[in-house]
């Protein structure tokens, strides 16, 4: 089936999208919407797509119910792709700089440092290890028994582009300690000239 959304960037609490779907240019659905939860087992961040739903005294009655498993994971990837493609948009001038500390102590993994379009730097990013995922907590401090974020990013999409940089960040450094760490099996004839263990090793 031939399936395309045309989705508008709502990015309001749990909704991320709402917009329309086309089947084969015959039938439309309107106010289908992209929701971001989280898996119920790994704790991962995800998107679901919603079919629209109608009030009915204190219930809600659905009003389109996707049969077909297989069209419905096509109207999923519609729906995905033009969201994506309208985060790409709304993008515009973003360019972030990361650095990271490695800070292997309980759950923390690491700190970054972030600096945004060359500007402005946010400090005390904290990485740490939550039931098997990498989690990042922004810069907060505690006022009256609540807790106030200083700093981060402003909407979900650019939290979603923020923390896979971050992420890779991080990765990339933990691989490059690995490999200084990392002992050769062989020691090279080279490094043992002038050595007292030289002779030894002949």
């Amino acid at each position: 089936m031939k399936v395309r959304a045309e989705m508008n960037i709502i990015d309001k609490g749990s909704l991320v999208a709402a917009g329309d779907v086309f089947l084969e240019e015959k039938i439309v659905i309107h106010q289908v919407k992209l929701i971001a939860t989280k898996h119920k087992e790994t704790g991962a961040d995800m998107w679901v797509v919603v079919m629209p739903d109608k009030k009915k005294g204190d219930s809600w009655d659905k009003v389109v119910f996707v049969k077909d498993k297989s069209v419905y994971k096509e109207i999923e990837s519609a729906v995905i792709q033009s969201v994506e493609h309208a985060l790409q948009k709304d993008l515009g001038d973003y360019r972030l700089q990361v650095d990271i500390r490695l800070f292997d102590k309980g759950d923390t993994k690491a700190y970054a440092t972030v600096t945004f379009n060359d500007a402005i730097e946010i400090h005390g990013i904290r990485l740490y290890e939550r039931d098997g995922q990498l989690k990042i907590a922004y810069p907060y401090e505690k006022r009256d028994e609540t807790y106030q974020n200083l700093a981060g990013p402003a909407t979900l999409f650019i939290k979603s582009f923020m923390e896979s940089d971050i992420k890779e960040a991080y990765e990339k450094k933990v691989k490059e300690r690995e490999e200084e760490m990392a002992v050769p099996d062989e020691i090279p004839p080279e490094m043992l000239e002038g050595s007292p263990f030289a002779e030894r090793s002949r």
